[in-house]
This record gives structure tokens, C-alpha cells and sequence, in this order.
């Protein structure tokens, strides 16, 4: 019988969400700051200029899509940190172990951009579905099988390239969303 994780309890997986939003934000907002000063000196227009320009309006932006690459890339490795903190950690769901991959973390990640989506997110797990990921409690279990030791794995398919497609849209859709809502 093959090792199945426990899963996380809700509780643990809300702990987790506050804490990658909190990583999440302070990606967010000085990427944000950091990409308008540098769009305003490069083409000479003071940074103090309040008014809602299109440089903000791209940085808020680029600022969203930066943030949302943390969240791709930890999903990909398997744990971000609000998941270290609390000991989770991401697997695919077909294999039970295997560390989820750059592809499903993107995919994972388009449905928890901002904190209303994350918020859904932990409570409906729609994103784990879409991903075909789960999270699940405790630390990497050497493999149960011995005598597959030392032998190359069966690779676990990633997520088809239509579902990546749709997903990178859906991130430059809420990038999208975040400028606009800048405006209002």
C-alpha cells in the first residue's frame, strides 16, 4: 500500500494563508513603489506626482504579477513559507509525494491572486482541484519502497498546456483587475 499524508486541517491551512498574504503584500507593495520610482526617473517625471498616471497604473501591475510569481514559484517547490511556518506542505495529488513543479504552481497560483481569491481559495480548495494538488501535514517521507532505490521514477505528468495557458491569463487578468481597481 502506497504512503498516503495526512491532510491539513483547515485551521492550519488558514494560519498558513495569513502568513503568504503578509509575504505576499510585502512583495506587492514595495514592488509596487519600486517599479513606479523607477518608471518616473527613467523618464524624467517626479515620483511625487499624484495623480494616477500610467506608470503607477503599470507598476500596480507589474507589482501583482511580481507578488503572484511568489506565490507560483513556492506552490512549485512544494512550500512557501506561511506552509513552513506551519508545517504543510504541497504534493500532487495523483503521485501523493512528488513535489508539484513550476507548471502547477502557476496554475495553483492563478486562482489565489489578492486576498478575497486566497481567502476562497483555503476554504473551497478550488485551486487544489484545478491544480490536481493537495496540501498535507509533516515533513518529506523517504520513499516506502526500498527496493525502488536508486532507480529513476515515473515521472508525473504536468498540467496540460491549455490549463497553463488559461492560467497565465487569469494571473494577467487580476493584474489587470488591481490596476483598475487603483484607479477607482
Amino acid at each position: 500500500m502506497a504512503y498516503s499524508p495526512a491532510p491539513a486541517p483547515l485551521g492550519r491551512r488558514l494560519l498558513s494563508a495569513v502568513v503568504d498574504f503578509v509575504v505576499w503584500t510585502t512583495i506587492w507593495l514595495p514592488g509596487i513603489w519600486l517599479i513606479s520610482d523607477i518608471g518616473h526617473l527613467a523618464l524624467g517625471v517626479p515620483s511625487e506626482w499624484e495623480s494616477a498616471d500610467t506608470i503607477t497604473l503599470v507598476s500596480v501591475g507589474l507589482g501583482t504579477l511580481l507578488a503572484n510569481a511568489y506565490l507560483a514559484v513556492s506552490n512549485g517547490l512544494g512550500q512557501s513559507v506561511g506552509k513552513a511556518v506551519t508545517g504543510l506542505r504541497l504534493i500532487v495529488s495523483d503521485d501523493g509525494s512528488a513535489v508539484p513543479g513550476l507548471a502547477r504552481g502557476v496554475v495553483r497560483s492563478s486562482l489565489q491572486a489578492g486576498p478575497y481569491m486566497g481567502a476562497l481559495m483555503v476554504v473551497t480548495g478550488l485551486h487544489d482541484r484545478f491544480a490536481r494538488t493537495r496540501i498535507v501535514t509533516g515533513a518529506r517521507v523517504p520513499d516506502p519502497e526500498p527496493e525502488r532505490a536508486g532507480t529513476a521514477t515515473a515521472r508525473v505528468p504536468g498540467p496540460p498546456t491549455s490549463t497553463i495557458v488559461v492560467a497565465v491569463g487569469l494571473h494577467l487578468f487580476f493584474a489587470f483587475v488591481f490596476m483598475v481597481v487603483a484607479v477607482l
